[in-house]
């Protein structure tokens, strides 16, 4: 009975040695991923910097692109309103 308690004891040694190392490599995992998450951070982090200051930039420029558009339309509007062809009426006493 000794010995298949010895046997049993040296099963469960094994096992808790296995555990432990898995245990081990599986923390090793863990912390090799959230490292790998603070750098993707850093870099979001980095690519966002300023990115409100960046849209208003863009929204300042298009909104002077929309507004010289808008100006070049009605010039455009202007010549060629002054440039038809105009009907002269005269009245004819018949």
């Amino acid at each position: 009975m000794i010995a298949q308690l010895e046997v049993i004891s040296s099963r469960l040694n094994d096992l808790e040695k296995r555990a432990s190392e898995r245990d081990k490599d599986a923390h090793g995992q863990v912390v090799q991923i959230l490292e790998e998450f603070r750098g993707m951070k850093d870099n979001v982090a980095s690519y966002l910097a300023n990115f409100d200051e960046k849209l208003n930039i863009i929204n300042g420029e298009l909104l002077s692109v929309k507004a010289e558009q808008s100006k070049i339309l009605k010039r455009i509007r202007k010549l060629e309103t002054d440039n038809l062809p105009q009907v002269v009426t005269q009245e004819h006493g018949f």
